[in-house]
């Protein structure tokens, strides 16, 4: 038989903040932050490398928000780069490198093309890399012989270009112009050397905080772990666009992935490189002194409420930073003790430290999905 407690139960809807004096305004609120040393946050939030919450769809999702996605490392090696690859294609300023066929594949290639990365278009080019033609999904609509080589379909003449440098203000205005929503950029020779889309010109307008990179294409990490596989997946990684290798482990201050740290950063001196999760100085500093540009910080199993404090102090010198953690954002007493001296404290050499997770099973608007914080910089002497 049930029992009821005695006593007030409130729910979310009957608990008020009550707001206190203040000199900020909104608009002169910041939550921009750093993922590493190198990548910029629009949103300090990050969604976690587990197989059940990041893949292409989500890092898409949380790029467009200012955050990035971690996509996991549960799969073929071949598999988690194609899921970076569709990140990187999703939207750009420029494509740099478009997706291209040949003019004597058949049909059936460019249909799959477009269905596979979800493009309504695809440049022809010769062996050269010229530019010879487009196919589009209006060229496909009523196609029904799909065996049939791509040059007895597609659009030849009167191709609509444009020279490099074109600005994405004056692509809108020749597309507009020639009701076309694809625009190939040419050198002098004729040969392809980008592509601009009235989609990524809509997708700027619509979200304009998006976390992107010196190419306007969406920034997506993804995690290696401790294995003999970790060179050879961070460098396939590396080749599809991905702007952050995470080394994921459940326990960072083991022998094997401070190794992993080793040898990724002697073979890749210019990524950006994650590790963790570490719940100690000790941790911070092995994984720091290996050449990481961020720190994971988080162990234990999440309970209770979130409630955390954060507070970063510059010294008088403006040189240096005190964070101090106070709450219970890491899962457990234990953990909590464990973040805590490692962020109360004043360090010298900047290093973003990550908590994990900041939510777990929450309504985020993306996704019920666990969820990194930024909780700060701190430096390590």
């Amino acid at each position: 038989m049930g029992t009821f407690r005695s006593g007030v139960a409130l729910t979310f809807d009957d608990v008020l903040l009550v707001p206190r004096h203040s000199t900020v305004h909104p608009r002169d609120v910041t939550v921009a932050s750093r993922f590493t040393r190198a990548i910029p946050l629009n949103i300090p939030i990050v969604s976690a490398a587990m197989d059940t919450v990041t893949e292409s769809e989500m890092a898409i999702a949380m790029a467009r928000q200012g955050g990035i996605g971690v996509i996991h490392k549960n799969m073929p090696i071949d598999r988690q780069a194609a899921e970076v690859d569709r990140v990187k294609r999703s939207e750009s300023g420029m494509i740099m490198n478009p997706i291209t066929l040949g003019p004597d594949r058949p049909l059936r290639e460019a249909q799959q093309l477009m269905v596979r990365f979800k493009i309504s278009g695809v440049p022809i080019v010769d062996g050269a890399g010229k530019l010879v033609g487009i196919i589009t999904n209006r060229d496909l609509q009523f196609e029904r012989q799909l065996d049939r080589p791509i040059h007895e379909v597609m659009t030849k003449d009167k191709l609509v270009t444009a020279p490099i440098g074109t600005t994405l203000d004056e692509a809108e205005r020749i597309l507009a112009r020639h009701r076309i929503e694809k625009l190939p950029v040419v050198d002098n020779q004729g040969l392809l050397r980008g592509l601009i889309t009235i989609k990524d010109i809509f997708k700027r307008r619509q979200y304009p905080d998006a976390n992107k990179d010196q190419h306007g294409r969406l920034r997506v990490a993804a995690a290696v772990g401790g294995a003999a596989d970790a060179r050879a997946r961070a460098q396939q990684l590396l080749d599809a666009g991905c702007d952050v290798v995470v080394i994921d482990s459940a326990h960072g201050h083991s022998q094997g992935v401070l190794d992993t740290v080793a040898a990724l950063r002697e073979a890749f001196p210019d990524a950006q490189l994650v590790a963790g999760n570490i719940a100690t100085e000790a941790g911070a500093r092995a994984l720091v002194e290996r050449g990481v540009d961020a720190v994971k910080v988080g162990v234990g199993p999440v309970r209770g409420k979130f409630k955390i404090k954060v507070e970063l102090q510059p010294d008088p010198s403006g040189r240096r930073i005190e964070m101090k953690m106070s709450g219970g954002g890491f899962g457990s007493t234990v953990d909590l003790t464990a973040g805590a001296d490692l962020v109360d404290r004043t360090f010298d050499v900047a290093v973003p430290i990550c908590a994990e997770p900041i939510v777990r099973g929450a309504r985020t608007g993306l996704a019920q999905t666990d969820l990194w914080f930024l909780a700060g910089i701190g430096r390590l002497k």
